[in-house]
């Protein structure tokens, strides 16, 4: 089947999506071959600011779950 990959997320705004690329890159960055490296997808409105994530610890406590 040919594979057709789609660079707008019409249900998502581009703040959740850049929080999304930003965990595809550690991953692919971790493990080369763990996971296909995309291109990032862009959402059609901007939306708000991500800032849950401002610090390394709040970085470790998201992705696994270091206190």
């Amino acid at each position: 089947p040919t594979m057709c990959l789609l660079g707008t997320n019409y249900r998502s705004h581009n703040g959740t999506m850049n929080c999304a690329h930003s965990v595809i890159e550690l991953v692919t960055t971790s493990w080369p071959n763990a996971i296909n490296d995309l291109q990032p997808t862009k959402g059609v409105v901007d939306g708000a600011i991500f800032t849950h994530l401002d610090d390394d610890t709040h970085l470790k406590q998201f992705l696994v779950g270091e206190k």
